[in-house]
């Protein structure tokens, strides 16, 4: 195994496939539409797993051709009828190299240049692009975005082993 492909603050990680509920997607001058999501969630918490690691669970902010979507994971007895007016996916997983980024969900997931694109270059991963850019605001607490001045968001990009 080689260990020269080690980058502070990389971690990989593997998604599970899940359904979910999912906006589609908006440009950022919509973005409105992403969040009126969690409303919409709180008024149909019985749609949600029973166990979840958040109030909201497995969500995500997405990223194609400057545009984003919000996804999150609902129950498997949900339906699409059950989930409109939003769209019924069914989330893939996989692999992702993730990193946490300061700079907000918008300029996070657009920016190109960042370390983990910079690390997969030289890892035993590839980019994969069939699958979508994603990332996660970490800390909804006051405090803790009062502490560190800023936001966590983190940024999971999809990869695959190198053949």
């Amino acid at each position: 195994m080689n260990s020269d492909n080690n980058h502070p603050g990389i971690v990989i990680v593997r998604l599970p496939k899940f359904k979910a509920i999912s906006t589609e997607y908006h440009n950022s001058a919509d973005e409105n539409k992403l969040w009126a999501l969690w409303g919409w969630m709180d008024e149909h918490e019985n749609l949600l797993p029973s166990e979840r690691p958040t109030p909201y669970g497995i969500d995500f902010v997405l990223t194609k051709n400057g545009m984003f979507s919000m996804i999150c994971a609902v129950s498997d007895k949900a339906t699409e009828a059950d989930l409109a007016p939003y769209k019924c996916i069914e989330f893939v997983g996989g692999l992702y190299a993730t990193a946490i980024s300061h700079a907000g969900y918008c300029d996070s997931l657009t920016e190109n240049d960042d370390n983990i694109m910079t690390w997969i270059e030289s890892s035993n991963f590839l980019y994969d692009d069939t699958r979508e850019i994603m990332g996660e605001n970490i800390n909804d607490d006051d405090e803790i975005q009062k502490g560190l001045g800023c936001y966590q968001f983190l940024k999971y990009v999809p990869i695959k082993l190198r053949s």
